[in-house]
């Protein structure tokens, strides 16, 4: 539990064919860093492909969506922060 607005750490694996489907969240920043693996990565209209290493930033209440259309596991870390506590 954290004392001030950030609101989540999150360890995410997607697996091969499979997604994290289109969606948005009212009052949380988001960013998504790439520990492993390659997806294509959709934040409201613009999107590409994004592999180990790389960052993803989600403002407020942008939609976005991750594909894991490779052979292997997609791991991400998610960190979320809310507007307010």
């Amino acid at each position: 539990v954290f004392y001030t607005n950030w609101s989540y750490v999150d360890h995410l694996v997607i697996p091969p064919g499979a997604s994290l489907g289109n969606h948005r969240h009212e009052g949380v920043e988001e960013f998504f860093y790439i520990m492993n693996g390659e997806a294509t990565v959709r934040v409201d209209r613009e999107s590409a492909v994004v592999g180990k290493g790389d960052a993803v930033p989600v403002f407020l209440n942008e939609a976005h969506a991750f594909e894991n259309n490779s052979g292997a596991d997609l791991e991400i870390m998610i960190v979320g922060v809310a507007r307010t506590k």
